[in-house]
């Protein structure tokens, strides 16, 4: 009935404001059937009522769609007539189920989003950071950007977004929820005995919900919502569990299913079944049970021998195995006359019966500067099996001219163990003729074969070439923020380099560096940094060069009030636009600067095949001794100038830089290598 979102369609970056258009977009489309036709044989046209997007300061400014229908125009103070037309909610209310406020629960989801941090560890902290007085955070505010012809008005000082609508009168009476005299059951959670009685005798009476003509997926969700009320009131409970680590395709698993009643009434268990493998099997099990007790019915399920694997798990983002296979239990149950079904689900990985857990690298870069350095990998193995396991692991790759290395391998049953291996094979001929690309047989393999020498499970690891050359004898130093990119890309490159501890940065002789690199948004990973920058710079000045990546501006530009001076050696002060069309076409305004020219001499050729955006909080300001060395946009926009200025400080140099390297190296793009390269030896003869 109602879609939110938090994306308009100015403001933010081109990747939110395409959420916007999109939303906009769908919303016409979902109901209209002659969009998508094909589609009609699986689905029906769905008319939401109701589309916001929130309002961050002022009120969102929609862009014209001279192509939506008239239903739509009824928009609000973005110009577009009527009055406003909103709803809010307050943060800092007590939801009374989970006893915390909304905003305590939103900010528990933020802090999930780890690669998006770091937040706050707590609301006060918020507010510190926010500058919020008086203890309270400001209402949240959505604003009404599109609603369906003869939709139902929005109240004033609207507090939900669903305020104002109703289901058609037939509907309601039809799912119309039992009371206690005429009051709501929620009033009446200190005497579980009237709620539970009231549920009965509404199940069992004629008063039931019954399936009314039209919108029977809605009726269906009312039905479950009765269901688990009942569930829950009669003090029945439903779990679905395996010893199993994981299903081994062609190895039989046992799964226990346990029916629990702490209620105080007997339950009629008429059914219990479990889905599986494409089928349902009922299951017997005790026809009564009684208050107090519980029962449990195991089965045995056998995983198809050509069953989807649903490891790894981010090979399976999009096919709907990321969280393994479901499987399902359902028991339909009678209390005094009244019946209704209890299910629960259970995701269980499908995996090879010794699973490559994890492999790093993930990638393998090769470049000159490896030279005919040791190749290690190291492999967490999971034993699947209840059973030990006798065999071998193991890493073979025609392209680094590995013929065999094994090790011998023995698993307890569910044994997991970390195996590292090593081989002093270099690139082959073949692979340096590749020169980075990307064909499918180029990667080297793990393979663990049984006793018998057959291949049970092979993980793949992509390998590149990028003929990336560095100044010799860089010893490089670096702050890690949130990966490990940096250590991988700089042993890909053959580079001497050490991770450094803020108290190295405090403390210890940064001269012995050639380079040191900030990683992205390391200021914010390390706040103690902001304090220790001016050794950051003297370290410079003396002679080292400093590199710095991406930064947010809210977490980079001088701010007295979280007591950050300027962090650059000069001016230099970020916006919020970034290049997000990856592809976007690079223009060298300098292209004889030696940062563009050595060790590697930099084309466009480099800034190929890159993922996802070019760069993100490009600089908006800065003084004359920077220098820009090239500019790029999204199509349709102004060229941005500050994806990579370099600038003489004292005797060493300063380079900082928006664009993503982060994200291009650690997919192994040969070009980016090529550039990192020229970075860290810039100023190094």
């Amino acid at each position: 009935d109602v879609i939110i979102t938090h994306h308009d369609t100015t403001s933010g970056h081109g990747h939110h404001q395409a959420t916007g258009r999109l939303i906009i977009e769908a919303f016409d489309a979902a109901a209209d059937p002659k969009r998508f036709p094909e589609q009609l044989s699986q689905v029906k046209p769905w008319q939401a009522q109701r589309l916001f997007v929130r309002v961050f300061g002022n009120t969102p400014q929609q862009k014209p769609d001279p192509g939506a229908p008239a239903r739509a125009s009824r928009v609000g103070s973005d110009g577009q007539g009527g009055p406003e037309k909103d709803f809010t909610v307050d943060p800092n209310q007590l939801d009374p189920v989970r006893g915390t406020s909304f905003a305590e629960q939103a900010l528990a989801a933020l802090q999930q989003h780890a690669t998006q941090g770091p937040w706050p560890k707590s609301i006060a902290e918020m507010m510190r950071m926010r500058r919020i007085e008086g203890g309270k955070l400001p209402l949240t505010r959505y604003h009404l950007i599109r609603e369906a012809a003869g939709a139902a008005a929005i109240p004033e000082n609207a507090n939900t977004p669903l305020a104002g609508l109703a289901l058609p009168e037939t509907f309601a009476d039809a799912v119309a929820p039992p009371q206690i005299e005429g009051k709501p059951l929620m009033d009446f959670l200190d005497r579980p005995d009237k709620v539970l009685a009231a549920l009965v005798d509404w199940r069992a009476s004629e008063a039931a919900p019954k399936s009314p003509v039209g919108d029977l997926d809605r009726f269906r969700l009312f039905e479950s919502r009765a269901n688990k009320a009942l569930a829950v009131a009669s003090g029945v409970s439903l779990t679905l569990s395996s010893p199993a680590t994981a299903l081994v395709p062609g190895v039989a698993t046992t799964v226990s299913i346990n029916i629990a009643n702490q209620g105080m009434s007997g339950v009629h268990v008429d059914n219990l079944r479990f889905d599986g493998w494409g089928g349902g099997v009922r299951l017997r099990t005790a026809d009564i049970l009684l208050p107090d007790t519980e029962t449990v019915v195991t089965t045995d399920t056998t995983t198809p021998k050509n069953a989807t694997l649903t490891v790894p798990e981010e090979t399976h983002l999009y096919d709907g195995l990321f969280l393994g296979k479901q499987f399902r239990a359902t028991a339909d149950l009678e209390i005094d006359g009244a019946k209704f079904s209890v299910s629960t689900d259970t995701m269980l990985e499908v995996a090879p019966a010794i699973e490559s857990r994890k492999v790093s690298p993930s990638l393998v870069v090769w470049t000159p500067g490896r030279g005919n350095q040791a190749l290690n990998f190291s492999t967490v193995l999971r034993n699947n099996l209840t059973t030990p396991f006798h065999g071998a692991l193991e890493l073979s790759s025609g392209v680094l001219g590995i013929s065999a290395v094994g090790e011998k391998l023995e698993l307890q049953p569910n044994e997991t163990r970390t195996i590292d291996m090593h081989s002093n094979a270099g690139l082959s001929a073949r692979a340096r003729r590749l020169q980075g690309s990307r064909e499918n047989s180029n990667y080297a393999s793990l393979i663990v074969e049984d006793s018998a020498a057959a291949a049970i499970s092979r993980r793949t690891v992509p390998v590149v070439f990028s003929d990336a050359r560095v100044i010799p004898g860089l010893n490089v130093g670096y702050i890690s923020s949130f990966d490990q990119t940096l250590k991988h890309s700089l042993a890909a490159l053959g580079v001497k380099s050490k991770a450094l501890t803020v108290d190295e940065i405090k403390s210890a002789d940064l001269s012995s560096y050639s380079t040191i690199i900030i990683d992205n948004r390391g200021y914010e990973a390390h706040p103690e940094l902001v304090g220790l920058n001016s050794r950051l710079l003297e370290y410079a000045n003396a002679g080292g060069t400093l590199i710095v990546f991406y930064h947010k501006s809210n977490e980079w530009n001088p701010d007295a009030g979280k007591h950050r001076p300027q962090l650059a050696p000069y001016l230099l002060r970020l916006g919020d636009e970034r290049v997000t069309d990856e592809s976007a076409p690079i223009k060298f305004l300098l292209p004889r600067h030696p940062l563009l020219n050595s060790p590697n001499r930099i084309t466009t050729a480099d800034f190929a095949n890159w993922i996802q955006e070019r760069g993100l909080y490009y600089p908006n300001e800065w003084d004359a001794p920077y220098s820009a060395l090239f500019e790029t946009n999204d199509p349709g926009e102004a060229p941005l100038k500050g994806g990579l200025l370099v600038a003489q400080y004292g005797k060493g140099n300063y380079i900082y830089t928006s664009m993503v390297w982060y994200r291009e190296l650690r997919a192994g793009v040969p070009g980016a290598y090529r550039m990192f390269a020229n970075m860290i030896s810039y100023g190094h003869k």
